[in-house]
């Protein structure tokens, strides 16, 4: 688990009996084959084993949505430094997401 970086939110998770993998296919059977896989390369614990946003936007189930001439992507990562503040309460949080969300989107 090195890839959980807060002390806190490892040994929460340490504290925790492991799961076994849903069955996607039971829980949404009128989903395709093609949307079950894409769910279960998105749906990974690890995020270094998970699907990245391009592997994501390539997957078959995709297809008819995805044009990459018209997708730009951000050259630079997203700064969420904020988060790591432990002094912030869910409000806050809630006040910040949504201060960046009118940011870029001004007219929600």
């Amino acid at each position: 688990m090195s890839f959980v970086t807060n002390e806190k939110a490892r040994n929460y998770l340490k504290t925790m009996k492991p799961k076994p993998r849903k069955n996607f296919a039971q829980m949404f059977p009128n989903a395709s084959p093609l949307a079950l896989r894409l769910l279960q390369r998105m749906l990974v614990f690890d995020p270094r084993e998970r699907c990245t946003v391009d592997e994501a936007l390539d997957h078959p189930y995709l297809a008819a949505l995805h044009d990459p001439d018209d997708e730009p992507a951000s050259h630079t990562a997203f700064d969420f430094d904020w988060e790591k503040d432990e002094h912030l309460d869910e409000h806050m949080y809630r006040r910040l997401v949504a201060d960046e969300i009118r940011f870029y989107c001004p007219d929600t």
